[in-house]
């Protein structure tokens, strides 16, 4: 939603209440399924058609209804751009505001998603973390490395390097500049807004102009 003063962008597509009734929704398909198909398919021991065949239409049936839902059902969470600030609005109250100020940062890094989650192996986490007095508004998306290399500035993002051990990296400015990125990290991981690749990449673009640092 845009008005003259502010554009406000929708996170968390899929949020806790959805991936839980997405879930109940695909034991449920898949448990009927099988015993319909159990009938149909009549064997002598383990019956894995009914078995293979129940999870193919549980899949089908939790991805249809996810679809709808995520058209339907937002989270009640945005994200606020306006002439002076950024703001992270849970059902329209304020939750976490950065100011517009020489004092606020931006922090951009990116990692390689190493196992299929809810988006395929080798697909990119990619972040940009508002940090203002200890305070962070860490907004992301997961998109395909293709999709990653199509965004312009993405060569701001920094490969979010692996924890180690404490005096391993010679390299004391980037051994500094990975420890914030680790900071706001953990701020994303327990409180990131997660947006589409879409939205994603018109906020960055609308951050370069309001936040110069």
């Amino acid at each position: 939603m845009q008005n003259q003063n502010s554009l406000q962008i929708a996170v968390d597509p899929e949020h806790g209440n959805l991936r839980f009734v997405v879930t109940i929704t695909f034991i449920v398909i898949v448990s009927v399924s099988f015993i319909v198909l159990n009938v149909i398919i009549p064997a002598t021991s383990i019956n894995l058609l009914a078995i293979i065949g129940s999870l193919v239409i549980g899949a089908a049936g939790a991805y249809f209804i996810e679809q709808q839902l995520k058209q339907r059902w937002p989270s009640g969470k945005v994200v606020e751009l306006s002439s002076d600030s950024v703001t992270l609005l849970n059902k329209d109250k304020e939750y976490i505001r950065i100011p517009q100020s020489p004092d606020a940062h931006k922090l951009y890094w990116s990692f390689e998603i190493s196992r299929r989650t809810r988006v395929p192996k080798g697909w990119l986490m990619v972040a940009l973390a508002l940090e203002y007095e200890d305070t962070y508004l860490c907004a992301y998306s997961l998109m395909s490395p293709d999709t990653f290399r199509q965004m312009p500035n993405h060569e701001h993002f920094t490969r979010l390097a692996k924890p180690t051990k404490q005096g391993e990296s010679k390299d004391l400015r980037l051994a500094g500049e990975q420890k914030r990125l680790q900071r706001a990290e953990s701020y994303r991981w327990h409180d990131g807004a997660e947006m589409t690749p879409e939205d994603f990449v018109i906020y960055v673009e609308k951050l370069e102009g309001l936040f110069a640092n």
